[in-house]
């Protein structure tokens, strides 16, 4: 495969990466913004129920935590999202840019008499 061609593979599998990666990336914040609204719709009807203030520091308390851990979650899956990412366009570019096998082991040439003889 000739360079040029290279490149425009390389091109068409960094788009398609980059089209599965976004994708990912929506579906996850549309996952995260609904467990959010569920988080505080299931929060807002517990919220007649705290008697006391005692009662209400809990329940606040207890929302507070769910909220961080999906937004703590949602954030290591992003981490991990691009990640996958990154790692995958590394291989694209190493397999790009690397030599072809026949490349990789180019065909001796003979050497001159001066290198024959400090090689020695």
């Amino acid at each position: 495969m000739n360079p040029v061609e290279k490149q425009m593979q390389l091109g068409r599998s960094l788009f398609e990466l980059n089209a599965a990666t976004f994708k990912r990336l929506v579906e996850l914040d549309a996952d995260s913004f609904r467990t959010f609204v569920d988080t505080n719709r299931a929060f807002m009807e517990r919220v007649p129920e705290a008697k006391d203030v005692a009662a209400f520091a809990a329940l606040q308390r207890e929302y507070g935590e769910s909220i961080w851990e999906g937004a703590k979650s949602a954030w290591q899956a992003r981490g991990e999202i691009f990640r996958d990412s990154t790692t995958e366009a590394g291989e694209l570019f190493r397999g790009a840019f690397s030599p072809d096998a026949e490349e990789a082991a180019p065909e001796a040439k003979p050497q001159s008499k001066s290198r024959a003889k400090a090689a020695a």
